[in-house]
């Protein structure tokens, strides 16, 4: 028998445990609104475990959710068509239905002060605070095909939504472009409206839609008795390049030492580019040794896995 670690990004699939379920009622011009979301366990246990980071752009461009998202918002284009809804009565109706999830602080809901949701998470625990609201509803409304961002004020995040110079309201100019100002917490707050607390502060557009967004694979087994042999690949899922990126990769054993450790630079990583990379490790095989594989942008976590060693059969591959 011969032993052999690998680890990637993306959920494990887990047939297992049962789906979670969760159904949603709201008012949109005096009309009651309903529907009900099915959620994958595995896949929101996924998110749980994923590490948070400072740049928001990355919960709205992760590709794992991308069914679920995909299906909410073909429910509300389906309505927006029954219904004749113009554009910017679309936009309302899909802030109506995040309007009306509860506002909970992290400091409430989590042991953090500052803990941004993936949509996943927002939609399981139906609600969140103004991060998890805005990173929602910019996932619904770019999946429906809108210009979006995100706009940073002090202490506060909202919605920014792509508009002709026709329309009226708050705007904060970015690219050339006018991002009109949608608060995603509170009720029936429309397009170009900003709440009177934030009417003297000044905002940032955060875009969502140029940002690199890398996942990675990485595999290895013992190639002789105490000769380890592996590669590992990291894609650029993004849309622009990545820098200041590495890959590092470390085995350890159960009692936390540390007996092998690879790096590799992800610099200039363009999009649609995968950069592989093969290594080899002298380690102890009598130890159970578990890899940790860490990929890191501007010094920050960005994913990760982990894989305890399993045998296997070499005559069986």
């Amino acid at each position: 028998m011969q032993r052999r670690w690998c680890g990637q990004s993306g959920p494990t699939t887990n047939t297992v445990f049962p789906d979670i379920n969760r159904g949603f009622r709201w008012t949109f011009r005096g009309r009651n609104q309903q529907f009900r979301v099915r959620i994958l366990m595995w896949l929101h246990g996924y998110y749980l475990a994923r590490p948070r980071s400072s740049e928001y752009s990355v919960y709205v461009m992760d590709p794992f959710d991308e069914s679920i998202i995909a299906a909410i918002a073909s429910q509300i284009s389906k309505y927006a068509q029954q219904n004749r809804l113009t554009e910017i009565e679309t936009i309302d109706f899909t802030a109506a239905f995040v309007h009306s999830l509860e506002y909970v602080p992290d400091d409430v809901s989590t042991p953090y002060d500052n803990y941004p949701r993936y949509p996943i998470e927002t939609l399981v625990h139906r609600g969140g605070d103004c991060e998890d609201a805005s990173i929602l509803l910019t996932s619904l409304l770019q999946t429906l095909d809108y210009e979006v961002g995100l706009i940073q004020v002090p202490g506060h995040l909202q919605v920014g939504v792509v508009l002709d110079s026709s329309h009226s309201g708050t705007y904060y100019k970015f690219n050339s472009r006018r991002y009109y100002v949608l608060e995603a917490t509170g009720s029936e707050w429309a397009v170009g409206e900003m709440p009177p607390e934030h009417k003297d502060t000044t905002g940032t557009v955060v875009s969502v839609s140029t940002t690199p967004l890398l996942v990675h694979r990485w595999s290895a087994k013992m190639k002789s008795n105490d000769h380890m042999f592996g590669t590992a690949s990291v894609s650029n899922l993004g849309t622009t390049i990545a820098e200041q990126g590495k890959m590092l990769l470390k085995f350890r054993t159960a009692s936390g030492s540390t007996v092998g450790v690879r790096t590799w630079s992800l610099d200039g990583t363009e999009p649609g580019d995968t950069r592989s990379f093969e290594f080899e490790l002298e380690i102890d095989p009598s130890s159970t040794i578990r890899g940790h594989a860490r990929i890191l942008l501007n010094g920050e976590l960005h994913d990760e896995s982990t894989c305890t060693s399993s045998s296997y059969d070499q005559n069986s591959l």
